[in-house]
């Protein structure tokens, strides 16, 4: 005896089959995280009530998904913790917040602010684990207690103040890749830094960051990892930490980095050399 199906019960029971499920986001890759990390910076609201809290933006924003219902502070958490591992999710969630500002009005993406608060809450960890006790004036070393600022939660990104002290050098805007990239590379630099100064390096880290040192302390070396293109890469070096033999006034870090330094105060023939690694990088980013 043989059974036959009718089409017609063939199509039920393809009816019946409940819709797959929507895919989770990728947190694992940087690509997948900001992803993310526009979707949910876009449904933030613009203004934030500061509360009295250790983390008062991040408080605030719980308090704005009890009372409208959402989830945003729980899934901002979540793309904190796969930023960094160990650190404490809440004062990357904090620093995300802080500066959230800079997506929003496109001067920066997504991608570039978790590199910086990746950047941020690893030097608050590296400091902890070295001295265990913070101290308030903390700031990354590239000489000897020479520079004065800070890369915490409570500030805005060091990368971001770099690059306005460049455009009042060179007199004219950075936009576009260039700035992404140059945006990212002193996020790396200053991470470099601040890594050999907590080894117990000695004298000034610009140097140790040169092509003289291991590969893997070598800005350069990061720096082509990062952006996958050697050439930018080397040019975008030599315009942050300075050529080899150069004197560390020649790097731009030096300049940006050192309390009371104008942008008057640039040499003209450095002020001419840097404008001119710029367009070399973008012209090879292009």
């Amino acid at each position: 005896m043989t059974f036959q199906i009718s089409p017609l019960h063939l199509a039920n029971q393809t009816d019946a089959v409940a819709p797959p499920e929507p895919a989770a986001p990728d947190l694992v890759s940087l690509r997948g995280r900001s992803l993310a990390l526009s979707r949910l910076l876009a449904a933030v609201p613009v203004q934030l009530q500061s509360a009295r809290a250790p983390y008062p933006l991040l408080t605030a924003l719980a308090a704005h998904d009890r009372s409208s219902g959402s989830d945003l502070a729980r899934q901002l958490m979540i793309i904190a913790a796969a930023t960094h591992a160990v650190a404490d999710e809440r004062r990357t969630a904090e620093y995300i917040l802080r500066n959230r500002g800079s997506v929003r009005d496109g001067r920066r993406t997504a991608c570039g602010l978790l590199i910086a608060a990746r950047t941020a809450v690893e030097m608050d960890l590296r400091r902890r684990q070295s001295r265990e006790v913070p101290t308030e004036a903390d700031a990354p070393c590239f000489a000897e207690n020479e520079f004065c600022l800070a890369q915490t939660a409570d500030h805005p990104p060091v990368s971001e103040m770099v690059l306005d002290k460049l455009e009042d050098v060179t007199g004219a805007p950075i936009t576009g890749t260039l700035r992404e990239a140059l945006l990212n590379s002193v996020s790396v630099a200053l991470d470099l830094a601040e890594r050999y100064r907590l080894n117990g390096g000695n004298g000034a880290s610009l140097r140790r960051l040169r092509s003289k040192a291991r590969p893997d302390q070598r800005l350069v070396t990061h720096l082509t990892q990062m952006l996958d293109n050697p050439c930018a890469a080397a040019w975008l070096a030599r315009l942050l930490i300075g050529p080899d033999q150069a004197p560390l006034e020649a790097a731009l870090l030096w300049w940006c980095t050192r309390c009371g330094l104008e942008a008057t105060d640039v040499p003209d023939r450095l002020r001419r050399r840097w404008i001119r690694n710029l367009g070399f990088a973008e012209k090879a980013l292009a």
